[in-house]
């Protein structure tokens, strides 16, 4: 089992906080969660 790691991403003029899962065949699969910032108006540290 590998452990969940993340990253935050801009997408669409949006920030998103994608997560990567590893299922049992210890596959890689993203979620991309949005955190409700737009990526004009905020910043990556204020994002994290």
């Amino acid at each position: 089992m590998k452990i969940t790691t993340g990253h935050l991403a801009e997408k669409s003029g949006k920030w998103y906080a994608v997560i990567n899962l590893y299922d049992a065949d210890g596959k890689r699969h993203e979620k991309w969660r949005s955190l409700g910032l737009d990526a004009k108006k905020g910043t990556k540290t204020e994002a994290n």
